[in-house]
């Protein structure tokens, strides 16, 4: 337990603390809090690794750190809204996710020689995108509410979607020793069932869950509260038990509670989730990290980092031109789509932890991920404030 309360203290304390710093030097607070896990990690301390990547507990807190993560991903999403420019925000993502997908793919097996499953997986990163540093590149340029923010964000969310689903194949790729086809289809049924079944239900549910919840908060505190981390945690249980990633699980649990309006809970459930278990996450990512092997990758880093830039430069821009938007708007789009987080994190720590990359690789992977989120932005201001 000692070891535990040693670990999230230095963890919890530099995320934020480099959190901080990244934001005030224009950058997401991801990024410092990965650092902050890269600083205390294999490269400068060594000796004091095995306090973070042997705690169990510890994994367990970032594990429901990336729940919490998804499912705030969820509750965002206003579905009649969504609904309104789905099929534009459609065909952007479709676009921009399997192109990418396709050359991250190609990249690893025919430039690099990797094996399928390793080249699958940088694919599947390739198809990500990141809610959090789309919503905060769109708000700072004042974008957020207007029609080429809304396009962007339907499509970074149908994006996100697809991701979670390679996700899926993913996961069951490295987990099920005798893969097959006709295991993968049945794991599709699977997901289909589950999604529809929480959708039709979903009104239902959030409703109970809100009746009970206010009954309960008659009673004892923050009831309500803790009947949203109940239907939260079950839900993703439940994606877990049928084969799927707990993710799937943790976001339409977001879906089905955002009718609820919620607004108080959100507060709580963002702060509790912000204030702990996410920057836990990004900071065990961190730990991981040997920034003497990221340089010594730099020619996979920059590989990575480019391929990952152009093939969504292009594909995006190309899916929003072919949707009917005129130039400016597509090439805002496809910047907006162009950062990877969330799930490309998520992605490459399945792909770490299940030995399909090796620490060098994932190293090299984690610096072109964390360079599309620093280079791009300010890309992005400039081309929006150029008139």
């Amino acid at each position: 337990m000692i070891d535990l309360l040693v670990s999230v203290i230095i963890l919890l304390f530099l995320a934020r603390l480099c959190g901080a710093l990244a934001e005030i030097i224009g950058l997401s607070a991801i990024v410092g809090e990965i650092f902050a896990g890269i600083s205390v990690g294999s490269t400068l301390f060594p000796q004091f690794t095995y306090l973070f990547t042997e705690s169990v507990l510890l994994e367990g807190m970032a594990d429901i750190g990336i729940i919490f993560l998804i499912f705030l991903v969820g509750l965002k999403i206003n579905l009649k809204s969504f609904e309104k420019f789905l099929r534009t925000g459609a065909i952007i993502a479709m676009f921009g996710a399997f192109i990418p997908f396709f050359a991250g793919t190609y990249l690893g097996f025919a430039y690099f020689s990797w094996n399928p499953v390793q080249s699958l997986f940088l694919g599947g990163i390739m198809m990500a995108s990141s809610m959090a540093i789309a919503g905060r590149m769109l708000y700072d340029c004042r974008l957020l509410n207007k029609r080429v923010g809304t396009l962007a964000i339907d499509a970074v969310l149908v994006g996100e979607l697809l991701s979670l689903l390679m996700l899926i194949f993913l996961v069951q790729l490295v987990n099920n020793s005798t893969f097959s086809l006709q295991s993968l289809a049945k794991s599709t049924v699977y997901v289909a069932v589950f999604f529809a079944a929480v959708i039709l239900l979903g009104k239902y549910i959030s409703k109970y869950i809100e009746i009970l919840g206010k009954f309960l908060n008659l009673r004892v505190k923050e009831g309500l509260l803790s009947m949203v981390i109940i239907l939260v945690f079950t839900l993703s249980l439940i994606a877990e038990a049928i084969g799927v990633s707990m993710v799937i699980g943790a976001f339409l649990a977001g879906l089905v509670l955002h009718e609820r309006h919620l607004k108080k809970i959100e507060h709580e459930i963002y702060s509790m989730a912000y204030g702990l278990f996410i920057p836990l996450f990004f900071a065990l990512l961190g730990v991981y990290v040997n920034l003497f092997e990221m340089i010594a990758m730099w020619p996979l880093l920059l590989s990575i980092f480019s391929v990952a830039v152009i093939s969504r430069l292009f594909s995006a821009y190309l899916g929003a031109r072919v949707s009917g938007m005129n130039s400016k708007n597509s090439f805002i789009i496809s910047l907006v789509m162009t950062p990877r987080a969330e799930v490309a994190f998520i992605i490459s720590s399945v792909a770490l932890l299940n030995g399909v990359f090796s620490s060098s690789v994932y190293s090299a992977v984690i610096g072109a991920l964390i360079l599309t989120i620093v280079v791009v932005p300010p890309v992005f201001r400039r081309v929006v404030w150029t008139k």
